[in-house]
């Protein structure tokens, strides 16, 4: 991704503004931007993984914590 017009539409604005978002370029052709931010708050948190039974990372420490609860 590059810094093309459709970064600076007004519902991509308005899309950041509503997630408490910023957004960041740098220079032409760093398609790393957003990559952390998109990975911690949207992708990560709802994939499920093979190691934790098919749970995703949120629901996984859901289930810990219940447990941590009941001893």
């Amino acid at each position: 991704m590059d810094q093309s017009s459709q970064f600076s539409r007004y519902d991509w604005q308005d899309f950041l503004n509503a997630h408490n978002l910023k957004a960041s370029m740098s220079r032409p052709g760093n398609c790393h931007d957003n990559a952390v931010d998109y990975i911690e708050m949207f992708y990560d948190p709802k994939r499920r993984h093979g190691y934790n039974n098919r749970l995703s990372p949120v629901d996984y420490e859901k289930q810990c914590f219940k447990r941590l609860a009941s001893v």
